[in-house]
């Protein structure tokens, strides 16, 4: 292949540069800088072969030293009758084949930057003219393309792969409704992948589901018993005195100047909940010394909260999701501990308007440390913190040692007169989501709750004798008492035998069992 061409790059310094390609007149050969062809002026010819700059082409400048023939008028024109010489002929025939290469050469240097939209067109091409070969790589675009140009059969198997599509490039519009994508045609596999979305996923056909973030599909997911405050089998009216359980399930605690009070709440609940716990501040203590505190907390039984596998290697997050609102806004804590009272984890969350129901979600990592028992005891305690002195407090965000109700940063709800506090939707299961409430049956609950707890209502016309059989087995043998004079038989968690001795008064007697934590 002849070459019509010599290209360089120049270094600052050098001025001549030689050039390969045999030319008919001086003024046949050019010479560009960066594509820029330069006037004659500014370079002259050392000797027949090499071009001289008057100033050195800069570093990193593209030379190119180039043959243009001029192709207007033949060197030698030819009349009748007229003399032929051998060195017209030669000097016309090279004027015709340096142009011609000079051709080739332009066709070999041609991108398709070089070719303007539409210039060159179907009928301008010879069938199968344009191969692969013949396109450097890259270099046709999609804007290159007419709509609707490339069809299938112009495809060849396999050469379209994901690596020649853009991301983003191929949206809903381009997919054709009836193009019914296969599985297999999908990579990766779902069943390798997660699929996660933040829309509704909806399914036409049978779904096979493993789990529920990590957990069982249902029943029990959530831990905390009664956690939509429904059940209320101590009464809905206040209390008012430290360690006193009021809504089934759940403790009032506090120490204070002040005083405090939580009851059963039917007037103000989150859209879906029929009940909650409200708290107040019925007498304000004007500083929060450092043994005061209050809270609202509920201990899970360790048989139900065995598999988050705490104190071992293998502990699993748990997330806590509650509704809450307050008539004071800031930071309020929220601590998990174990039954020993020596591990706990504060974490903080914010009401951020007040007398406004706000949902919150905390997720805990698993402690890998301490004691946390697996039997009837109690396993895990979630406690709201709604004051905390400085003997409780604790750093939000790891685990500690200390019998913590809250971190520094906790609003002190017993310093403000009438401050109030509520909350419901309470939900503890295993994993880093939160799902939405699990709602079970009200004949559900009250059974979970009876387990820890129940009341049973006896007419009596003269003393009697009894055997009674608790609805459900309890946590242990409970505590009986009532408000009649009672002599206890044996007591068991299944049941108990009892003697009253007050049937001289004719009515009704309440037993009381109970088997809390």
């Amino acid at each position: 292949m002849a070459t019509t061409q010599n290209t360089y790059t120049g270094n600052g310094s050098l001025t001549e540069y030689s050039f390969t390609f045999p030319y008919l007149e001086e003024s046949d050969v050019r010479v560009s800088l960066d594509g820029v062809d330069q006037a004659t002026s500014e370079y002259s010819f050392a000797n027949a072969t090499t071009i001289s700059f008057n100033t050195a082409p800069a570093n990193g400048v593209a030379i190119k030293i180039y043959r243009v023939t001029a192709q207007d008028a033949p060197p030698a024109t030819f009349f009748a009758g007229s003399a032929i010489r051998a060195s017209d002929l030669n000097e016309n025939f090279l004027q015709t084949l340096y142009v011609a290469q000079e051709t080739d050469q332009i066709a070999r240097n041609l991108t398709a930057g070089d070719i303007a939209p539409g210039g060159i067109t179907n009928a301008q091409l010879a069938d199968d003219a344009v191969t692969t070969v013949k396109i450097a790589d890259l270099n046709v675009t999609t804007a290159k393309i007419a709509d609707l140009n490339v069809t299938t059969d112009k495809l060849a198997n396999s050469a379209v792969t994901s690596a020649k599509i853009a991301d983003g490039t191929i949206v809903n519009a381009d997919v054709n409704a009836s193009a019914a994508i296969a599985g297999t045609k999908v990579s990766p596999d779902f069943g390798s992948q997660n699929i996660a979305t933040t829309g509704d996923a909806t399914i036409t056909g049978d779904a096979t589901i493993g789990s529920l973030n990590g957990g069982q599909l249902a029943g029990t997911r959530n831990r905390i018993i009664n956690g939509d405050m429904r059940i209320a089998q101590r009464g809905t009216g206040a209390v008012t005195v430290n360690d006193s359980f009021f809504v089934d399930r759940w403790l009032l605690g506090f120490v204070t100047g002040g005083a405090a009070s939580a009851q059963y709440e039917t007037a103000s609940t989150p859209t879906g909940f029929q009940a909650a716990i409200k708290f107040t501040t019925t007498i304000a203590d004007a500083t929060t010394d450092a043994a005061d505190f209050a809270a609202i907390s509920q201990q899970i039984e360790g048989f139900n909260s065995a598999d988050f596998l705490f104190g071992t290697a293998d502990a699993q997050d748990v997330t806590v999701s509650f509704w809450v609102r307050s008539s004071l806004t800031g930071t309020f804590c929220l601590t998990l501990l174990n039954s020993a009272l020596n591990r706990s984890y504060v974490s903080e969350y914010t009401i951020n308007a007040a007398d406004t129901w706000e949902y919150k979600t905390i997720t805990v990592p698993g402690d890998t440390n301490g004691t946390w028992l697996t039997d009837n005891g109690s396993g895990l305690q979630v406690r709201f913190g709604l004051a905390t002195g400085t003997d409780f407090q604790q750093a939000a965000g790891s685990w500690g040692t200390v019998n913590a109700v809250g971190s520094s940063n906790q609003t002190q709800l017993l310093e403000t007169l009438n401050a109030t506090w509520y909350v419901t939707g309470v939900q503890l299961e295993a994993g880093s989501a939160a799902t939405p409430f699990e709602r079970r049956s009200y004949g559900q609950e009250l059974s979970l709750c009876q387990r820890y707890y129940l009341q049973m209502a006896i007419y009596l016309s003269w003393s009697v004798y009894f055997t009674t059989v608790w609805p459900t087995t309890m946590r242990a043998s409970p505590s009986v008492t009532s408000n009649g004079t009672i002599d206890l038989g044996g007591v068991t968690p299944t049941a108990t035998t009892a003697w009253f001795k007050d049937g001289v008064s004719n009515g009704y007697y309440t037993v009381y069992v109970n088997a809390e934590l």
